[in-house]
């Protein structure tokens, strides 16, 4: 008898669990040391944060109906290992979760990957029973009113420039100020204008870990749009990326 299972696309699923791997990392609770995994009908959501970052991606999926609204864990080290080489797994990648239906929320007990080549690989690490994963989209802001748009391309030898100064200091802190038109960075003093595009002409400054951006940002394709909104110093920034997939970063009280 044949299993129950769900195909994605080897490319496209490694390369968003390795953007969510790296948005975990830093994770300080056991509970966000991995990818949390949302089953739609002919989707799959793959989510994760570090209490300070999140990613949340929408990958599409071939899903046999009996996991249609499950939830999968992905646990860090397993899913950043495999994520690892995102060009060595052929096509196509097979999911094939085991849930223990006797418990009440039927957490996952193991998940098995096929990859195009026929390679198993096999998490044994399921998430604690006792322990819910926070609902990420309820914490994920609306849209912000102040907003720009550049890309990785324009941006990251800026965030590198900036790190450069701040990388001895604990939070890595950076200043963002939108004002008259412009975007620049203020670290250690030194300013530096971030090439962007349709900055409207609201103003805004706002202190970040810049660390943390340069990791977000850091699987993105070179030119492919990154849209930042805001709503305020203290609020998280937002940042869309293509098929309204996301990333926000809290910022830093200062």
């Amino acid at each position: 008898m044949e299993s129950k299972k769900i195909v994605v696309n080897a490319k496209e699923f490694l390369k968003t669990l390795k953007r969510t791997v790296i948005a975990t990392e830093d994770a300080k609770r056991t509970v966000l040391k991995g990818a949390h995994v949302l089953v739609g009908q002919d989707f799959l959501i793959i989510e994760g944060t570090d209490a300070f970052s999140l990613e949340r991606n929408k990958i599409q999926a071939e899903v046999d109906p009996e996991f249609i609204d499950r939830e999968i864990w992905i646990e860090y080290t397993f899913a950043k290992k495999l994520s690892k080489s995102v060009s060595k797994h052929g096509e196509k990648i097979t999911l094939i979760p085991q849930f223990d239906n006797s418990l009440v929320d039927e957490p996952i007990g193991t998940l098995t990957v096929i990859d195009g080549y026929g390679d198993v690989f096999v998490d044994e690490h399921p998430l604690d029973s006792s322990t819910n994963y926070p609902q990420l989209d309820r914490i994920i802001p609306q849209e912000g009113a102040i907003k720009f748009t550049t890309t990785k391309k324009k941006i990251l030898p800026t965030l590198k420039e900036a790190y450069r100064l701040v990388k001895k200091e604990e939070w890595n802190a950076v200043k963002m100020v939108i004002k008259q038109g412009k975007v620049t960075l203020n670290a250690s003093d030194q300013e530096f204008l971030i090439d962007a595009t349709e900055v409207n002409d609201k103003e805004l400054s706002i202190y970040f870990n810049v660390s943390k951006l340069i990791k977000l940002i850091s699987n993105n394709s070179m030119n492919a749009s990154l849209d930042f909104s805001f709503q305020e110093s203290l609020r998280p920034i937002l940042i869309k990326r293509e098929k309204e997939n996301l990333s926000v970063l809290t910022p830093i009280r200062k």
